[in-house]
């Protein structure tokens, strides 16, 4: 959901589920990470041509996550908040961008993601 103020200027708020499946860290314990990322952001954007513009995002993230480590029975089931920036280019129906929310939990977080868009 977002909002355009102009052409070098818009808001935007997104809701992002990750579910990182089973990973091993370099220590060898296997862990599970799930959650629930609501990020409001300030896109500043600069048009290429008529349907094509790079943009750099701006803000902030409240992440719901769970951490839960396979060989120890534990599991932390928490909420932040993290800042946000990533930079994209999309055009009027297609989008592809790199998002990094920062260190959490001693992983670092970051999405590269591509999709469809559309415009009411």
């Amino acid at each position: 959901i977002g909002f355009e103020f102009n052409r070098y200027l818009a808001l935007e708020l997104q809701v992002d589920y990750v579910d990182r499946g089973f990973d091993t860290d370099e220590d060898g314990f296997r862990s599970q990470f799930e959650g629930v990322f609501v990020s409001p952001s300030l896109l500043v954007k600069y048009p290429l041509d008529e349907s094509l513009e790079v943009y750099a995002r701006l803000g902030g993230s409240l992440i719901d996550y769970e951490l839960a480590n396979i060989e120890v029975p534990e599991l932390t089931d928490d909420s932040t908040t993290q800042p946000m920036a990533g930079i994209g280019i999309r055009s009027r129906y297609l989008f592809l961008e790199y998002v990094n929310y920062g260190q959490l939990e001693e992983m670092y977080m970051e999405q590269l993601r591509a999709g469809f868009r559309f415009e009411f």
